[in-house]
């Protein structure tokens, strides 16, 4: 399976290089990042915006999906060190390292928060919800035949998202995201992509067993 991930900025890369680079001497890893030269064991991609986006990581996965017709799996930087690299999946589902129930949810929404999402979603022709929230720290998305289109579409709704989810918290919970940048909540984006496109979603076991809950 080939792996990527994402780490910006000299902060966070200075945190989490020794455990990328570690993953990555056993494990084929694209990193997406600021400071490619710190990362020896990787095939990097350079990061060239001014403004951090939390969305950046889904276009990033599924390109690289579509330039090696391989199911590709992002992990969160700060989750590498706990990923189980032997972690089984089947050819066709996309797997989420976890699939919230809405009620889990409630800090991270207001009132509107589902009619002004599912109008974002409209734009490429979704017109529902997912019964569950897909976390986006763990994304395993399976080859397709319309990845061209699913670009595509990610294309379309990344302004929408960053015009929406920017940098002003829409509740308190939502401080820790929008501290660092925009485009978080991409979890909408990548299931309406799901069933736009026919993929079963599933959650992914992926800690190895000596791993502790991360809620970062």
């Amino acid at each position: 399976m080939i792996y990527c991930t994402m780490c910006i900025g000299s902060k966070w890369v200075d945190v989490f290089k020794d455990s990328i680079n570690r993953f990555a001497k056993n494990n084929e890893l694209y990193v997406l990042t600021d400071i490619p030269e710190e990362f020896d064991n990787c095939n990097t991609v350079l990061y060239e915006r001014e403004t951090f986006s939390y969305y950046d990581k889904l276009p990033f996965l599924f390109n690289i999906s579509k330039s090696r017709n391989e199911r590709v799996t992002y992990v969160d930087a700060n989750n590498i060190r706990n990923f189980n690299p032997n972690v089984l999946v089947d050819d066709t589902s996309l797997y989420s390292g976890q699939l919230l129930d809405w009620k889990d949810m409630d800090m991270f929404r207001t009132d509107s928060t589902e009619i002004d999402v599912l109008e974002i979603l409209s734009s490429i022709g979704v017109d529902k919800l997912y019964d569950k929230y897909v976390r986006e720290h763990i994304i395993s998305i399976p080859t397709s035949i319309f990845i061209d289109y699913i670009i595509e579409d990610l294309k379309q709704l990344q302004p929408l998202f960053e015009d929406y989810f920017n940098s002003v918290p829409k509740t308190p919970a939502m401080e820790r995201y929008t501290k660092n940048g925009i485009g978080y909540a991409e979890g909408f984006a990548l299931q309406a992509i799901a069933m736009k496109y026919s993929m079963e979603i599933k959650q992914m076991e992926y800690k190895s067993k000596s791993s502790k809950i991360n809620l970062i």
